[in-house]
């Protein structure tokens, strides 16, 4: 993982690697589990209106309302479409063990 000012990005290959080395299976098995579980996570998460992953967290679907928006450059005014987003909900927890481990950094 890339760290930069306490950041980390952690990628597809960061976390296949991990399952690769800490259940002892090959390049090629990692890759599929981690796809199968990205991808059955992305479509319960559009088919749902939440996706809880227990002693993890919570993905939330927003619906978003259109509206009237304003470029800031030009003070054009636009209709911005309705949409969904996506949130996500740590569970209680997730929030201790980032405590834990933010207490130990201070």
């Amino acid at each position: 993982m890339e760290k930069k000012d306490h950041q980390q990005t952690l990628t597809r290959a960061c976390l296949r690697d991990a399952l690769q080395n800490q259940q002892g299976m090959s390049m090629e098995k990692a890759n599929v589990i981690l796809e199968s579980i990205l991808t059955e996570l992305s479509h319960l998460i559009a088919k749902s209106e939440y996706v809880k992953i227990i002693g993890f967290g919570t993905f939330l679907i927003h619906n978003k309302k259109e509206r009237l928006g304003r470029n800031p450059k030009t003070k054009v005014e636009a209709v911005i479409a309705a949409r969904k987003s996506v949130s996500f909900r740590p569970s209680l927890n997730l929030r201790q063990v980032v405590n834990k481990q933010g207490q130990h950094t201070a």
